[in-house]
């Protein structure tokens, strides 16, 4: 079944976000920088005195299945959850769940790495985004 909520995606790279966390951008004379201490660089201590921290929000948009071909590049640890990382040819990366790839290799073809014709969509376990295999049920 496909999760019915948003994505998150992260406002400058517009990649997706695997766990939606604080996003910080320091704003001077109307512009946002990554970092206080490029206001530093660029027009000296004071000015980065005078800049200010805000908050940007992620970008949500619609949970849509889309083809992929995905290569799997390594695996991650978050606090309590082992994930497998992937990348499709467009060079973009996801995270799979520990739970999905196990479902993948039972039920589908990995060869060299590649999972290749499949549909995926997004998923959300606890406060962490991945992607899974979409199956019309």
């Amino acid at each position: 079944m496909i999760y019915q909520g948003e994505i998150p995606l992260h406002p400058d790279t517009k990649q997706p976000m695997y766990h939606v966390g604080t996003i910080y951008r320091w704003k001077y004379q109307g512009k946002l920088y990554p970092t206080w201490h490029r206001i530093k660089h660029l027009f000296g201590e004071d000015a980065a005195r005078e800049s200010e921290r805000v908050t940007i929000p992620p970008i949500w948009i619609p949970n849509k299945p889309f083809q992929a071909t995905m290569k799997i590049e390594g695996f991650s640890r978050g606090r309590s959850a082992a994930n497998f990382d992937v990348e499709d040819e467009n060079g973009r990366k996801y995270t799979i769940f520990m739970k999905d790839l196990l479902y993948i290799l039972e039920n589908h073809t990995v060869s060299k790495g590649k999972i290749e014709g499949l549909t995926w969509c997004f998923c959300k376990r606890g406060q962490n985004y991945g992607i899974q295999v979409y199956e019309e049920n």
